[in-house]
């Protein structure tokens, strides 16, 4: 069976780095091949970044690699796009099985059903769900009218002439088990890394999954459709993967883009000391929270080779961050950015509110 992820593109021609373009590449469809690949050997598989190639050429790639299922991956500034790609290949081929999910699919399913022929939509933690549905798809003989969507938890279709959700998708409690992003079904070399960096070529991975917190600007919640809402990679799993990335890649600098590194204190200690005990030579960066952020973390951040942080301040006010229940204040964010300024760590505050 062949199986298709593309990550959406624009309909028009975007600049270099709009919308992450050229940047990084995308980490959810390779999550979701290296998944498929573990559990489905047999499978063919092909993963297109569309907002790197434009939308002339994914279609084109869609047409050449002719899959049996695709799934479609994006973010809202282009939903319209996803909708019409969707659209254009259903009409093309009928009998292709089209799944539609990531973040905007997981935020509205039901908009995704009206305004596109997708036959499914993967609401949440996608791995397992498109697993489930390729193999009912198979033995299902091929044939989308002949699927039962409903039975497959963390899903949204068309029954009975109404939009039905299934039940939610229970996370992975172990997310060890999940292969490393599938990064070889792309080019990497097309990718040139976060702009502020020390040295090139630069990449981003995730060492955690979710957040505890619950700041009210934020989308997390629409992630929290099961527990537990943070999960950790194990720092010896961590650490697999920054070198697997310089050995096989030449990566020489890592950007961690979870919510937030200091989400457990004594597991950010464990990966750092893992770090340093197999003598990384790896510039990396992260993002925190302002608050816990003991000295003996940002010191070990800085002698594992930490040198650049995203600080999630969101507002000097003190009245805004209870507002939205950002559970710091203004003399922790204070106390950290001199934390950091004292480990010679740059901060680059992250201001999601001007109201100060």
């Amino acid at each position: 069976m062949k199986v298709q992820l593309v990550f959406a593109p624009t309909m028009r021609p975007v600049k270099y780095g709009e919308l992450g373009v050229q940047i990084s590449p995308p980490l959810g469809v390779l999550y979701l091949a290296g998944w498929l690949r573990k559990n489905m050997p047999d499978l063919q598989l092909n993963v297109v970044d569309g907002m790197q190639i434009g939308y002339k050429h994914t279609i084109e790639q869609i047409k050449d690699f002719r899959p049996d299922v695709l799934g479609i991956s994006f973010y809202t500034p282009v939903a319209i796009s996803a909708y019409k790609l969707a659209n254009d290949i259903k009409e093309q081929f009928p009998k292709t099985l089209v799944i539609m999910g990531g973040p905007h699919a997981t935020a509205l399913p039901e908009e995704v059903l009206e305004k596109s022929r997708a036959d499914t939509v993967a609401i949440g933690e996608g791995e397992q769900t498109m697993l489930e549905l390729v193999c009912m798809f198979d033995k299902k003989g091929k044939d989308p009218k002949a699927m039962d969507y409903y039975q497959i938890c963390g899903t949204a279709s068309m029954g009975d002439g109404q939009i039905r959700r299934s039940s939610p998708r229970t996370f992975i409690a172990d997310i060890d088990t999940i292969p490393f992003p599938a990064r070889d079904l792309i080019d990497m070399k097309k990718y040139s890394g976060w702009y502020i960096h020390k040295q090139l070529p630069e990449t981003k991975m995730l060492m955690s999954r979710g957040c505890p917190y619950h700041c009210t600007f934020c989308d997390d919640v629409v992630w929290k459709s099961s527990k537990p809402w943070v999960r950790l990679r194990t720092p010896k799993n961590i650490v697999d993967e920054i070198e697997l990335l310089a050995k096989e890649y030449g990566i020489k600098e890592v950007m961690d883009d979870s919510d937030e590194f200091n989400n457990n204190v004594s597991h950010a200690l464990a990966i750092c000391e893992e770090m340093k005990r197999r003598r990384l030579d790896i510039p990396w960066k992260t993002q925190l929270r302002a608050w816990p952020l003991p000295e003996n973390l940002v010191k070990a951040m800085a002698e594992a080779g930490c040198w650049y942080v995203h600080l999630g301040i969101e507002s000097g006010n003190p009245e805004t961050l209870y507002g939205i229940q950002k559970q710091i204040t203004v003399e922790q964010i204070l106390e950290a950015c001199a934390l950091l300024k004292k480990y010679n760590i740059q901060v680059l505050g992250l201001f999601m509110l001007f109201n100060v």
